[in-house]
């Protein structure tokens, strides 16, 4: 199937940069006419040089965590429709794919807002001695 970017398939884009650059078009045609960053299809052309076809279906991106049935079944949930999944209208949202996740066991997870580094001694210790030095300066 490939993957999708804004609704086109990315080996077709990667096969027409290259095509387009091996009979002479110059980098802005490429970038203007498939819509990507100079720097993205400029990359496909080096890589199809130095590596051949591999590239052009190459995966992009960090590797799914969902195993090959656990996509299939998200992907025939999807296509079956909200209405089909239980919703009163035929609409997607964030909240009803959540919903779908969770009943086929996932969460949304949401990142840590801490460093790893977090020092929490060091933390108590500037609001401790420091903070109350500079809350109490007179607002200008």
């Amino acid at each position: 199937m490939g993957d999708p970017i804004r609704g086109r398939c990315l080996p077709d884009l990667r096969r027409r940069a290259i095509k387009m650059a091996s009979a002479g078009a110059m980098r802005g045609q490429i970038c203007c006419e498939l819509g990507v960053a100079p720097s993205t299809a400029w990359r496909w052309v080096k890589l199809y040089r130095e590596q051949g076809d591999s590239v052009i279906e190459a995966t992009v991106g960090r590797r799914s965590r969902l195993s090959p049935d656990q996509i299939a079944a998200v992907e025939e949930k999807l296509l079956l429709g909200p209405e089909a999944n239980g919703y009163e209208t035929p609409l997607w949202t964030m909240a009803r794919i959540a919903d779908l996740m969770h009943a086929l066991g996932w969460s949304c997870q949401k990142p840590e807002r801490r460093a790893k580094e977090r020092n929490e001694q060091a933390i108590k210790g500037w609001v401790r001695d420091e903070w109350p030095a500079i809350n109490n300066k007179p607002k200008s």
